[in-house]
This record gives C-alpha cells, sequence and structure tokens, in this order.
C-alpha cells in the first residue's frame, strides 16, 4: 500500500476569482499542470500551521483569515496525497508568484483552467457555502436580527454548520446535509423537550410562522441558539456535573415516546454488522465472539428509551467550569438507557491505560442519585463498551478505506484499540464487582 502523504490545498478567494499555479516544470508531481496551490505538511506540523508557512512561501504574504473546507484524498503515482484544503479570504501583503511558473485568477464558478478533477471537487464544494445574499433571504424568514458576520465551522461532519452573527446577537445555522426530514424533525422534538425540561440544550429558534425547520436548496435547516463554550479535560468536578447532567436527561428522555425511531434498527446491539478489514485486529472475529455474549444478556431487564446516543466531551460545551450546552443530538434514537452512561464511561473515563474505576463509581454514585441501573445493565455497560471500541475502531477502518490513512484516524483506531484490550484482560464479573 502505498505511503499516504499529509498535505494543504489553499484556494485564496478575492472578488469571485480563485487563484490558481501553473506548476513548475521541475516539479516531480505533476509538473506544468495548473492546479490550487498546495504544499506538504512537515513533521510536527498542523495542517493549519503549515497553511499559514507554505501561503508565506509561496506568495510572501501573512494571511489573516480562512477557513476549512475538506479533506480529499488523491491517488497519485508518486503516493496518495491526503490533501486538506482551506479558502484563504483574507491576508497581508502582495502576492508575489515564488515558486510556481504562473500565477492566474480564474472565475470561481467556472474554473475551466484546472487541470485535476479533485481541485474542480474542492472549488464545487467551496462554492456551495452560503454567501452573505442567501443568509439575507434565510433571516428574513425569522425575526433575529440582520445579518452581520458568519463563520463556518469545518469540524461537523455529515451537517454544514455556521456560527452567524446578526444585529440581535449570536446564532447557530445548521443545514442537514445527509440527514432525512423525519430524522430532523425527531432530533427537533428531542431538543425542544429537553430544553422545555431546563436541561442544559441550545433552544430551537422558530420563523415567523413559528415552523423550526426551514429549506435552503431543499435541504432542511435550522437555526439555534448559540451556546458559549469548548471542549476541555475531563477532572473530577466535570465527572461529578456529567453524571448530573446525563441522570436528568436521561430522567427526562424516558418520559418521550417517539414512534419507529430506529435508525439502525430495533435492539442493533445485538445483530451483526458490516466490518471493514484492518490488519492489527480481526474486527469481524472479536464482533463475532462478542455478540454471542451480547445474546446472552437478558434484553428485558435492560430499559428502554429515548437516548442522545453520542454523550461525551466531544457534544459538550463547557463555560466557567460548567456543563454550558449538550450539543448534536444527531444519534439519537430509541434503544437501551444505559447507552448514554456507557458512552461516556468509554469515551471519557476510560483510557489507553487503564479502566479508572475509581472514576467510573464517582459517575455512576452520581448518575444513580436519579437513575438507578440493575446488575443486568452493568454487565451492558461491559458489554456495550467493548462493542463501542469495535464500532470505534471499524469506523476508522471505513474511514482509512475511503480516505487513506492519516495520523488523526490512527490515533483513534489506537485508543479504541488499547481499550477493546483492557476490557478483553478484564472478566466481565471483575468488572460488574468493581462498579457495584
Amino acid at each position: 500500500m502505498k505511503k499516504v502523504i499529509d498535505s494543504v490545498g489553499f484556494i485564496l478567494l478575492k472578488n469571485n476569482q480563485v487563484l490558481l499555479e501553473k506548476r513548475s516544470s521541475s516539479k516531480s508531481v505533476d509538473p506544468n499542470k495548473v492546479c490550487i496551490p498546495s504544499g506538504g505538511i512537515k513533521k510536527g506540523e498542523t495542517s493549519e500551521e503549515a497553511l499559514l508557512r507554505e501561503c508565506e512561501e509561496e506568495f510572501g504574504i501573512k494571511i489573516t483569515e480562512y477557513f476549512f473546507i475538506n479533506r480529499l484524498l488523491y491517488k497519485h503515482k508518486k503516493g496518495n496525497f491526503l490533501i486538506n484544503y482551506f479558502v484563504v479570504t483574507s491576508w497581508e501583503g502582495k502576492i508575489k508568484c515564488l515558486e510556481a511558473e504562473k500565477l492566474l485568477w480564474v472565475n470561481k464558478n467556472n474554473p475551466k483552467e484546472l487541470d485535476l478533477d479533485l481541485d474542480k471537487k474542492a472549488i464545487k464544494q467551496m462554492n456551495q457555502l452560503i454567501q452573505k445574499k442567501e443568509f439575507d433571504s434565510i433571516l428574513s424568514n425569522y425575526s433575529i436580527g440582520q445579518y452581520v458576520s458568519h463563520k463556518h465551522f469545518p469540524k461537523a461532519f455529515e451537517n454544514t454548520v455556521y456560527f452567524l452573527q446578526t444585529t440581535k446577537g449570536k446564532y447557530v445555522l445548521k443545514i442537514f446535509e445527509q440527514t432525512k426530514v423525519k430524522a430532523v424533525q425527531n432530533q427537533t422534538k428531542i431538543q425542544e423537550y429537553l430544553a422545555s425540561k431546563n436541561n442544559p440544550v441550545p433552544k430551537i429558534i422558530k420563523d415567523k410562522q413559528g415552523k423550526d425547520i426551514q429549506y435552503f436548496e431543499k435541504k432542511p435547516i435550522q437555526i439555534q441558539e448559540f451556546a458559549n463554550g469548548k471542549r476541555v479535560k475531563l477532572s473530577i468536578k466535570l465527572i461529578i456535573a456529567y453524571g448530573k447532567t446525563i441522570s436528568k436527561i436521561d430522567f427526562d428522555l424516558k418520559k418521550l415516546k417517539i414512534s419507529k425511531f430506529n435508525p439502525w434498527g430495533v435492539d442493533f446491539e445485538f445483530k451483526t454488522m458490516k466490518i471493514y478489514s484492518g490488519k492489527k485486529l480481526d474486527l469481524k472475529k472479536e464482533h463475532s465472539k462478542l455478540l454471542k455474549e451480547i445474546k446472552k444478556l437478558d434484553k428485558y431487564k435492560l430499559t428502554k428509551s429515548i437516548v442522545h446516543g453520542d454523550l461525551n466531551l466531544d457534544n459538550t460545551l463547557v463555560y466557567k467550569n460548567k456543563i454550558n450546552a449538550i450539543i448534536d443530538f444527531g444519534d439519537s434514537h430509541t434503544g437501551f438507557l444505559v447507552t448514554d452512561p456507557m458512552i461516556f464511561i468509554c469515551d471519557e473515563i476510560i483510557t489507553k491505560k487503564s479502566l479508572n474505576y475509581k472514576k467510573i463509581n464517582l459517575f455512576l454514585n452520581e448518575y444513580e442519585k436519579k437513575m438507578k441501573l440493575n446488575n443486568e445493565e452493568r454487565n451492558a455497560i461491559y458489554l456495550f463498551s467493548k462493542l463501542r471500541c469495535i464500532y470505534s475502531m471499524n469506523w476508522c477502518n471505513q474511514m482509512s478505506k475511503k480516505h487513506g490513512k492519516n495520523r488523526k484516524l490512527q490515533g483513534l483506531f489506537d485508543e479504541y484499540y488499547s481499550k477493546y484490550i483492557l476490557f478483553s484482560r478484564e472478566s466481565i464479573q471483575t468488572f460488574v464487582e468493581k462498579i457495584s
């Protein structure tokens, strides 16, 4: 398998034109081709650090505003290049041609000069992002003020998300790129219900006609309250706060009923799944073995409820040392109540080196003040945690197959591999005893 080389591509955008380069004839990769300027990421560099350095080296400018579009794999006989594409919208200094044969400004809507299909795809994705006049059109349906500015949030993978500033305040605009309308309606129902019960969940902003879902280019969109905060490192104080927060959310969700809310099928934890092969562990064999153990659980002793489905620190905004908002209900479904505490334990408390029983018990002691778990649900925490590790490793293999390997995917795989090994060395009986 060819080595994957991490790199950055940078699209300088000005007055509806983008800057392209004709590569030097001395280049070993794509000589004389007209491309989006790009460069390699050095060891120890982040993609953003490489972007800043490359723009200075190639153009002699200091960039001041930019945003990430997507990461695309370019398969070439010289190697596979994983290109992190950025759009640069503001810079200081006069652009100079320091490395390419020549630079050329072309119309962003019809960059016919481009030689590479991958670059054309990146430009197309850039053009799909909302512009000011489209924000004005969307906001005309709401009573939240006029458009001032926006910022694209690149880390949302399945949806397009913007931070939106209006004359009346800050908001979040979400475009559901791959989510069906029915699923958006279900997520909305959950969010509005939890917010009405005083949970830290952003409220949905209704339009002038009282609707909570609008449409942009036939895709459902939603505007939500903006919540301050960021992802932080786990602390004892946060573990206790999370136990209390998840317990309250699960307590309230237990009373909410949504029919046929099973996007992955009913009781999917008890069923086989598609496995993407990897070298480090035979996931198909491990999943088959684990499934036999899971099927020994008494399903009827596992409380059923609507669950968030991905309650971890990635979906939590912490502000001034308090949980300010739980976000992203894209994985919510009707499932087993134990799912939410299990995910927090598996993703956040357990590390590559330790099961951290003391911290698990600290969390569960707080959680069970409102939501008691029976012994079968404690068994499920162990088995479903192992299953989450397999799901996560499988997802990494799937993404590597689709986009090529990279450091982040490898790091995530290694994390869940280590956790899975820790679980495999501990019997279910010992685990349950230590968390009882």
